[in-house]
């Protein structure tokens, strides 16, 4: 049976574990994310680290090889992917405050010698996981994982969002007049393509009669 895949796939720049490796392919069978491509020195399957730790999720989430991270991104911003970094970069945001055009591509770096330079150079973006302890810092699988739950979330906004405006019997047009919110802008958000503004989504919900702040519910179970 196959299944719908999220806009979100996993760019993993000369990662040196294994482990780390086949983490991140469960991981992405766990947030049926788009692809996972494997650069540079990159572990690669079939290799029994990988096998142990991904739960043989390595057969059926698409997955590709590449001989470093510029060139899949390169491919990836060709095909209209937008790579954001996962980095303690100069620039970066935190995770929460980010808004991200979807796809996205998630880029992240070995543990010890994170993203190269030139392939932080060919991100849109870059973003960091806010952290409180007195280590400062996380495991790739970990921040994978955060990462993943938190845009695979974001993903699903436009979703409830049109399942909300149905129940109200509204058209996009009718939504768009009594909101201000653009009928264009509308659509991208329904198609997942983008993600609003708290503002807007607030204008959005008092026009659906969602509670502020609450997320509409799905009209009924549902594969994102």
């Amino acid at each position: 049976m196959r299944f719908p895949r999220n806009p979100v796939s996993f760019v993993l720049d000369n990662l040196t574990s294994g482990f780390n490796v086949g983490s991140a392919f469960r991981i992405a069978d766990a947030f049926r994310a788009d692809s996972l491509h494997l650069c540079g020195t990159t572990p690669t399957p079939p290799r029994p680290r990988i096998t142990e730790t991904s739960m043989g999720t390595e057969r059926w989430v698409p997955s590709r090889s590449w001989p470093s991270a510029t060139e899949a991104l390169a491919a990836l911003r060709s095909e209209g992917w937008h790579p954001v970094a996962v980095e303690l970069a100069s620039e970066a945001e935190p995770l929460v405050d980010f808004r991200p055009r979807f796809p996205v591509a998630l880029v992240f770096g070995d543990e010890l010698a994170g993203i190269g330079s030139g392939t932080l150079e060919l991100c849109a973006a870059a973003v960091y996981i806010p952290m409180h302890g007195m280590g400062n810092s996380l495991s790739v699988s970990a921040a994978i994982a955060i990462a993943a739950h938190h845009f695979t979330n974001l993903v699903s906004v436009g979703k409830r969002l049109r399942q909300a405006r149905q129940r109200a019997g509204l058209s996009l047009r009718s939504l768009s007049e009594s909101t201000g919110v653009s009928y264009a802008t509308i659509c991208e958000i329904e198609r997942g393509r983008r993600v609003p503004l708290p503002s807007t989504l607030t204008r959005l919900h008092t026009a659906l009669g969602v509670e502020p702040g609450v997320e509409p519910a799905p009209s009924e179970p549902s594969l994102r």
